[in-house]
């Protein structure tokens, strides 16, 4: 190939002329930095660029801020034409192209500062999407695939891995479902030994996450985690998945302060919970405490009445060894300690709002037959929401929690209207 030639040629002469790194500001690079885009412009592959023995030898000789100005151009060029790289050695040839953006260091060999944070932004989001290329049909080439991926992109920099390691995650779980779709295709029980491997393999990334300083983004990869691993089942599945859900908790209790970010994440730990099917009781029951306790902990009144209303949900859908519990007496309980709860609110607005959240959460146990949520009890409600409503002052607030209430009303007596036919 002619551009092998040229590149070789280049390399010589720079060799001749004793220069070892190119300034990005010089002439000279701006120039060869014309000569290096224009195979990538001419192929629009970057398998075809791989190929060329010395444009990677070449790239060596810019110095970080040109290397970085090349790599960005190869990444944008095969995510505009959806270069898919198919193999471990592709991927590696890849990485140390790119290496001036996974290290992530400003001109002078130093991390990069506050002030470069944006466009490191930028670079990093470019470099999450690139991720998305690394696919190989052979499911065990693209295990190494993502094996290497992680080499170069699991940094001690947490503005980097915030971005380039969940992507990989998410690929790592998508290859399990589909060695458990191709489980057909194997003679032995083999693709749960590699599920659990690679469910392994999440696990050291996210932990890695967290040692960059990092809490919310691992607690959520933590819960889908255990949701993939409750759809897989492969051996030793439910130790795997109370590892990951017991990790997710870990993180709520020791590294989360803020008060919206705590009733954010008791949610998203309270819904994947109701979801997982994975548990026995041994293990579920714990959980499901665990979550009415940390709810009743939270600092706002009103958040805890949120977070004991959503654990309701845990004792009624929430599953023993895939059959939902239907525990109709710890539902009760939670919706009456929430309510309990929404007195103690001295703001009458928010009182209101509470107690329209419990009585629509009355209905819907009442309709779907728990036998502990009685009309009287509606009924109760009802009478307290509406002398509670009076205490209100004449506001837009008011009118749309008075508009909430009338939705309430008007569909019990839709329920009500059914049921009597």
């Amino acid at each position: 190939d002619y551009i092998d030639k040229v590149m070789s040629g280049t390399i010589s002469v720079l060799d001749q002329l004793n220069i070892d790194e190119l300034n990005h500001n010089k002439p000279i690079s701006k120039e060869l930095t014309k000569l290096m885009k224009l195979p990538i412009d001419h192929y629009n592959n970057l398998l075809k660029i791989l190929e060329l023995q010395y444009f990677g030898r070449l790239l060596k000789y810019f110095d970080y801020e040109g290397q970085k100005n090349i790599a960005i151009y190869l990444i944008t060029n095969a995510l505009e034409h959806s270069t898919i790289i198919p193999t471990n050695e592709q991927t590696e040839k890849v990485f140390e192209m790119l290496k001036s953006i996974t290290d992530q260091k400003s001109t002078n060999g130093e991390l990069v500062n506050e002030n470069d944070l944006e466009e490191m932004s930028d670079e990093q989001i470019l470099l999450a999407r690139f991720v998305h290329q690394l696919k190989s049909s052979d499911l065990d080439e693209q295990f190494s695939i993502l094996i290497t991926a992680k080499k170069f992109l699991n940094v001690n920099n947490n503005q980097c891995v915030r971005f380039t390691l969940p992507p990989l995650v998410f690929q790592a779980y998508q290859l399990a479902f589909h060695y458990r779709e191709n489980e057909h295709e194997s003679e032995t029980n083999e693709w749960k030994e590699k599920c659990k491997n690679l469910l392994q393999f999440c696990h050291s990334i996210i932990v890695s996450l967290m040692k960059n300083d990092l809490s919310e983004l691992p607690l959520r990869l933590f819960l889908q985690g255990a949701l993939v691993i409750s759809k897989i089942k492969f051996d030793d599945y439910e130790t795997v998945a109370y590892e990951f859900v017991s990790q997710a908790f870990s993180i709520y209790e020791d590294e989360i302060s803020d008060s919206k970010a705590q009733l954010a994440a008791i949610s998203l730990i309270v819904g994947t919970l109701e979801q997982l099917d994975c548990f026995s009781e041994e293990n579920a029951e714990p959980l499901r405490t665990q979550c009415a306790l940390a709810a009743i902990k939270l600092l706002k009144k009103s958040d805890q009445c949120h977070a004991l209303i959503l654990c309701s949900h845990l004792f009624w859908s929430g599953k023993n060894n895939e059959q939902e519990i239907r525990d109709e007496k710890r539902v009760a309980e939670k919706l009456s300690k929430s309510l309990n709860i929404a007195k103690q609110c001295l703001n009458n607005a928010v009182q209101v709002q509470l107690y329209i959240e419990i009585l629509n959460h009355y209905i819907y146990f009442y309709e779907r037959g728990c036998e502990k949520i009685t009309i009287d009890m509606i009924n109760e409600l009802i009478s307290k929401l509406k002398n509670t409503l009076l205490n209100l002052d004449d506001c837009e607030e008011t009118e749309q929690i008075v508009k909430h209430f009338s939705n309430a009303i008007d569909h019990l007596k839709c329920r009500c209207e059914t049921f009597a036919e």
